[in-house]
């Protein structure tokens, strides 16, 4: 991400995140639908979830976020309450001012999740509770 000629670059951290959210975009996106779609809905009882045009993002406990290939897991930082990163990575600037720039920057309101292999901004004030209605509508937009 480059910001009035602030270069964010990432790295790999010592200790990961504990998973907040879960992100998947493009063909992984419409997977992890199809894979939510054919599974028992008793099991998303705890999830919420936003989409865009092309990603997800659901928000629940570690144990309940599910997995398909290509997803990424984002977690919370103390020093950046309303921003959820990558869980395994770290920008190379504080969490604090990167959280700080981003709502600045953002048309949309906090709470945001950063999705580093998209370098883009969701926003996850709209997160609901699944429906499987919806989320049929949303996959077959996209097919």
């Amino acid at each position: 991400m480059k910001s009035n000629s602030l270069q964010i670059t990432w790295h790999f951290r010592g200790e990961p995140r504990v998973p907040v959210a879960v992100v998947a975009s493009g063909e992984t996106a419409k997977e992890l639908a199809r894979k939510l779609l054919a599974s028992d809905q008793t099991k998303w009882t705890s999830l919420k979830g936003v989409a865009t045009s092309d990603a997800i993002v659901l928000l629940g406990e570690a144990e309940s976020l599910p997995w398909v290939d290509g997803v990424s897991y984002l977690g919370s930082d103390d020093r950046a309450p309303h921003l959820l990163l990558p869980t395994n990575r770290e920008p190379n600037v504080p969490a604090d001012l990167f959280q700080q720039a981003l709502v600045e920057q953002s048309p949309f309101p906090p709470p945001l999740a950063f999705i580093e292999t998209r370098n883009t901004v969701v926003s996850l004030s709209q997160a609901r509770e699944l429906s499987r209605d919806v989320l049929r509508s949303w996959l077959l937009t996209k097919t």
